[in-house]
């Protein structure tokens, strides 16, 4: 691709994405398996935590804003996972076929797509999880921001 600045000349570009598009392959792979793991066992934890104060306060428990925070972490926490799930499943799905025609071009970009998508969804979500025993470090005055729970 080639750029005309107004200024003249002209400026060559090309632009590169590489994807894994084959997950689990090296020893790597494979622990960036279990961290997916533990992630979900997290996030379930979470869910059930957030249900219980839910259960207990009853719509009391949206009128803080902390809380709706929780909720909304979940919310990209869940779609990370299936955007993640999601990818997984199109690429088997369609690398075999992709692959089987060797005389014609196979073409990744809608593949590559969903990998980088749900990338930047899995990084963001882990960027503002908060998780439960960390709460005291992020609010030090935590008496203020839920003053119904007891130290």
């Amino acid at each position: 691709m080639f750029e005309f600045p107004a200024t003249g000349g002209v400026f060559p570009s090309s632009d590169f994405k590489t994807v894994k598009l084959i997950r689990y392959v090296t020893h790597f792979d494979y622990f960036v398996l279990a961290c997916e793991f533990l992630f979900c066992c997290f996030l379930l934890y979470y869910v059930i935590e957030e249900g219980i104060e839910v259960k207990r306060r009853g719509l009391a428990y949206f009128a803080n804003l902390w809380n709706i925070l929780d909720i909304v972490v979940i919310a990209i926490s869940f779609s990370a996972i299936a955007s993640i799930a999601h990818t997984t499943i199109v690429v088997e799905n369609n690398l075999e076929m992709l692959l089987s025609e060797p005389d014609k071009f196979a073409d990744f970009t809608a593949l590559g797509f969903w990998y980088v998508i749900s990338y930047i969804v899995y990084g963001h979500s882990q960027r503002t999880i908060e998780l439960p025993w960390t709460r005291s470090s992020y609010f030090p005055l935590k008496s203020y921001a839920y003053p119904d729970i007891r130290r």
